[in-house]
């Protein structure tokens, strides 16, 4: 509040001033033309108007006759040296009152700095033109026509790049339109696609499947139908089917081109192979236990040559020592109850004359290394695990448990077809688990060394059995 109210007392001060200032030179003007006799002289000046004129004419009269009275009079009046000093001490207070006028302004907007700048802003501003000759100005004329001609070629360019961008927009949104609409397209295509690819994929697969099917199941026939012809005594017949069988998988590479069927029918080939030897080797001893040696020993020499074919690795054929031990102590005794199941089945004989240790070691050795071990790399290492891989589990299974019940029709009776299907479908799935070769020969030879050594002697002692 302090600010405003030394503004406005400064600004009294400045108007007194101001006011006594321009009284004062109006005293002092009027006073310096009041004056009578005044001798003061005034300059020629070519700036002044006619009023100037004037007075150079009548001063310069007035100098005329002051010459001319100098000439008569050389020492002055005193009353006009002492108008003389009056008009000096006014033209002095004139310049003092105009200091003091400056001096005052001054001192009140140093104080104020914003008095200056309203003054100044208050001030009109001068605008200075340059004037130019015709031929000037018709050149800005025609520079500005330039310039706005170059304004407007500007602006439609503007419009035409915002029309461009636009043109641009929209092409990218009809891109995106036509993307969306064919990526949709083209999922739906391809799901379609994929629907049918696996439809056919489906299609082909369960008619390689049904054709594999069928082919297994054919020559699996011929053999039932061969070992049927033993079971009701006609050897002859049974012979030739046999020897059909073997030629017809022998030639079947010529017009099967199916690798899976032949590795298959190799395998289906071992089991007319081993009957037909079976059949036609000669006893020539009384006992028929070195028989068993003749017959599997030879056999093995084509079992060794299809798995060298094949290239079967020695864990598919199921050659290892894991877990050894314990499988032999479980051999033993579940040999013990097939072996028995299959006695009271069949009512075996003794391959043995009696039980001497050396009788059993004959037994065992035959029983395990030729009976046990040809057989069990005929049905389960070589069939059952190519079954495995062409068909189902349980297909492979109930195949190679039938084939192995078939083969022992020889026995005569319909209930040890049966019984030994099912010592098959136990030792099949004994091999399906385990994957060990040495477990099944060892179980499936001690089955024969109960059945037809140890059972024999000693369930004919007991009455009744």
């Amino acid at each position: 509040m302090r600010k405003p109210t030394n503004y406005h007392n400064k600004q009294k001060k400045l108007n007194i001033q101001v006011i006594v200032s321009v009284l004062t030179l109006t005293l002092l003007a009027i006073s310096a033309h009041a004056a009578p006799g005044s001798s003061l002289e005034l300059s020629p000046s070519t700036d002044t108007g006619h009023l100037s004129e004037q007075i150079y004419s009548e001063v310069s009269g007035e100098t005329e006759n002051s010459v001319s009275a100098s000439v008569l009079h050389e020492d002055p009046d005193p009353i006009q040296k002492i108008e003389q000093y009056v008009d000096i001490i006014y033209t002095a207070g004139g310049i003092g009152a105009a200091v003091l006028i400056l001096i005052g302004y001054l001192h009140i907007t140093s104080g104020n700095p914003e008095v200056t700048k309203k003054y100044i802003k208050g001030l009109p501003r001068i605008r200075i033109r340059k004037i130019t000759g015709p031929e000037e100005s018709g050149m800005e004329k025609g520079q500005d026509v330039q310039r706005i001609q170059e304004n407007i070629k500007d602006a439609q360019k503007i419009q035409n790049i915002q029309e461009n961008v636009r043109g641009v927009q929209n092409v990218q949104k009809n891109v995106q339109e036509n993307i969306q609409e064919n990526s949709q397209e083209n999922i739906q295509e391809n799901i379609q696609e994929n629907i049918q690819e696996n439809i056919k994929e489906n299609s082909q697969e369960e008619f390689k499947a049904k054709r594999l099917r069928l082919l297994t199941a054919l020559p699996v026939l011929g053999i039932t139908i061969a070992e049927l012809l033993i079971f009701s005594g006609r050897m002859g017949a049974a012979v030739w089917v046999h020897i059909g069988i073997v030629i017809s998988l022998s030639l079947s590479d010529i017009f099967l081109k199916d690798p899976e069927v032949h590795r298959i029918y190799q395998a289906l080939m071992l089991l007319p192979v081993l009957r037909l030897i079976n059949l036609s080797m000669p006893i020539f001893f009384e006992t028929t236990l070195y028989t068993f040696m003749f017959v599997y020993g030879p056999l093995a020499i084509p079992v060794i040559i299809i798995i060298l074919h094949q290239r079967d690795s020695l864990e598919q054929i199921g050659i290892t020592m894991k877990n050894f031990v314990p499988y032999m102590l479980i051999a033993v005794p579940l040999g013990f109850l097939l072996g028995f199941g299959e006695y009271l089945t069949i009512r075996s004989g003794y391959l043995i004359p009696d039980l001497t240790f050396v009788n059993l070691l004959k037994l065992t050795f035959i029983m395990v290394f030729f009976v046990g071990l040809v057989e069990e790399l005929i049905f389960r290492s070589i069939l059952q695990s190519r079954l495995e891989k062409a068909l189902t589990v349980r297909e492979a299974l109930l195949i190679t448990s039938l084939m192995f019940g078939l083969m022992h029709s020889g026995y005569g009776t319909f209930q040890e077809i049966l019984y030994t299907g099912f010592v098959g479908l136990i030792m099949g799935l004994a091999f399906y688990k385990t994957r060990s070769l040495p477990f099944i020969a060892v179980l499936h030879g001690f089955v024969n060394v109960f059945l037809f050594g140890i059972l024999p002697h000693q369930l004919n002692i007991l009455p009744g059995l």
